[in-house]
């Protein structure tokens, strides 16, 4: 292997520090026989923790995505039951006007019963 293709880092461990010496033993304490190097198994930590903090990132962005999407129909919603709550107020509103309208006209044409006047109003219905 030429040396031109190796690059070195210094890994120190402070054995004071909870964690540097719980990791410093860990190393120290490797079954050769499982892994080929400490500098392998090191690579390998390291690739896989940051495998899983890229898949963490995605995760959290989708998880973000979502919480946006949810959002943006709920208030989508909001706003078409609200057109509907005050289009169909518009609409019984105008249904009445009618209906007064309608009554006042046959009461004219001398249409008094009842019956007939709730037929009529349930044609504007269908």
């Amino acid at each position: 292997m030429a040396l031109n293709n190796v690059k070195c880092f210094l890994l120190r461990f402070n054995l004071d520090n909870e964690q540097h010496l719980r990791l410093y033993n860990r190393l120290i304490g490797l079954n050769p026989d499982i892994y080929k190097s400490k500098t392998q198994y090191i690579m390998d930590c390291m690739d896989l923790y940051l495998e899983k903090m890229d898949t963490k990132v995605v995760v959290d962005k989708k998880e973000e995505f979502l919480n946006e999407i949810k959002r943006s129909t709920e208030n989508a919603i909001a706003r078409i039951l609200g057109h509907f709550i005050i289009g169909s107020t518009q609409i019984k509103e105008q249904n009445i006007g009618q209906t007064i309208k309608k009554n006042e006209e046959t009461q004219q044409e001398g249409i008094t019963n009842p019956d007939i006047f709730s037929m009529m109003d349930g044609w504007d219905e269908g």
